[in-house]
């Protein structure tokens, strides 16, 4: 019972204690303003520029390297059928002009002849594995048409080659200015709405963007 009396101040001497350090530890904590905190964070982050998509640099390489606009458009699958297209018109461009100058050699040759040897004598070397009486049988008017023909298809294969340039061009510089444009924007609408008029009624199809 002495003993309770003697350290009765204990139990008040440790809540008092603990209070003063709850309060000390409250006071010595600083306020941290959480907007300056996020502003500061954003501060340390480095931007990154990102250089906006070029129509015109896409033209201009599409117009300098067939192929290299699609490749800047990030349209890596459209640049090896560039490609195959210039091929494929080459291939009719190189074979037209064949032809052409074999009938133009063999009709300038016939021409010039005159009908001092035979067509069989004349035309040999042009077609050497065809019989005499066939080659007796070619005339200038013959031959005539056939290099006109060769000469049309030609035209048209070097016609198709430059039609073509030009499309890979325009494909370029469109494709550019899509990859601008926002798809998912809600101002995007296609839709039939009535139209009235005063002298007619009807139905109109409205596009927004």
């Amino acid at each position: 019972m002495a003993f309770r009396k003697q350290f009765w101040w204990l139990p008040v001497f440790f809540l008092a204690a603990v209070v003063a350090h709850a309060q000390t530890d409250t006071t010595a904590r600083p306020q941290v303003d959480t907007a300056q905190a996020i502003n500061a964070l954003k501060g340390s982050i480095p931007v990154v520029q990102v250089k906006p998509h070029s129509p015109r640099r896409a033209t201009m390489l599409a117009a300098v390297l067939p192929g290299t606009g699609q490749l800047y458009n990030r349209r890596y699958w459209k640049a090896p059928l560039v490609y195959i297209g210039f091929g494929i018109i080459g291939y009719f461009i190189y074979t037209n002009n064949d032809r052409y100058q074999f009938y133009l050699q063999a009709f300038t040759a016939l021409n010039l002849n005159n009908g001092v040897n035979p067509p069989s004598v004349v035309l040999r070397r042009f077609f050497p594995d065809t019989e005499a009486s066939r080659l007796n049988n070619i005339t200038v008017d013959a031959l005539r048409r056939q290099k006109d023909q060769w000469r049309r298809f030609l035209e048209i294969s070097v016609l198709s080659a430059a039609a073509f340039y030009a499309l890979q061009i325009i494909d370029a510089n469109v494709d550019a200015h899509l990859r601008g444009f926002d798809w998912n924007s809600e101002n995007l609408s296609l839709k039939l709405e009535p139209v009235l008029e005063t002298q007619y009624a009807g139905i109109g199809l409205t596009l927004r963007w």
